[in-house]
């Protein structure tokens, strides 16, 4: 029995402390809060402004026009020939002496002239007269002025001759509508013969090739005249 009264007792002390307790005093605590104040700072920042300018364009216009290709060497030369060809004419034997700048000498003696003169004497005779006469005497000359004697006894005391005097040059023949051939060929020529007694026929053949020398120098200086 006290026991039960005990444990009223701690009862009923429990009860009021739980109703003190839920009729307390509520207390609100509010949590200080700390305001932080920036500074805004304005930055101004350059803007790049890019301006157009006009320029001025240059207008390139491509045209096309056609260049003939170059005409090789090789043919211009051979237009050349033709046309210089073309342009030729017949001419008599004085006037193909025209343009002859010189001559070189050939001597010919057949073997009866050479018994009775030599072909040294011929040739001395040939050439001073050549030269006397203003005609000019060059070894590598494209033009060749050929003299000749020929003649035969025949055990006779008397000497049947002749002799020629002709001026050579190459010449280019034609045939079948072009160029075929090339010859050395005479383009002037004079010539004679006669008879002379033994005795006196070596000057007869020293004074004709005096004779032919003065024939063609007469004529060759009436084509070239002296400047």
């Amino acid at each position: 029995m006290k026991t039960h009264v005990i444990w009223s007792c701690v009862a009923v002390a429990a009860l009021l402390v739980g109703t003190r307790m839920s009729t307390g005093e509520v207390r609100t605590i509010e949590k200080p809060v700390e305001v932080v104040r920036t500074k805004e700072v304005v930055v101004e920042k350059p803007v790049e402004v890019i301006k157009e300018v006009p320029k001025e364009v240059e207008k390139i216009v491509e045209r096309k026009v056609e260049v003939p290709a170059e005409i090789p060497e090789l043919y211009k030369n051979a237009l050349a020939f033709m046309e210089a060809f073309r342009a030729t004419k017949l001419v008599t034997q004085k006037d193909a002496l025209a343009g002859v700048e010189s001559v070189s000498v050939e001597i010919n003696l057949t073997d009866d002239v050479k018994k009775i003169v030599s072909e040294a004497e011929i040739r001395t005779k040939f050439e001073i007269t050549l030269r006397r006469s203003g005609v000019p005497i060059d070894e590598n000359s494209r033009f060749t002025l050929t003299h000749t004697q020929d003649g035969f006894t025949r055990d006779s005391p008397t000497l049947t001759y002749s002799f020629t005097v002709a001026l050579e040059e190459l010449v280019v023949g034609f045939r079948d509508g072009g160029p075929s051939m090339r010859r050395y060929v005479p383009t002037w020529r004079k010539g004679s013969y006669g008879t002379v007694g033994i005795s006196r026929a070596r000057d007869a053949l020293i004074a004709e090739a005096e004779s032919s020398a003065e024939a063609f120098a007469n004529e060759w200086l009436a084509m070239n005249p002296k400047k």
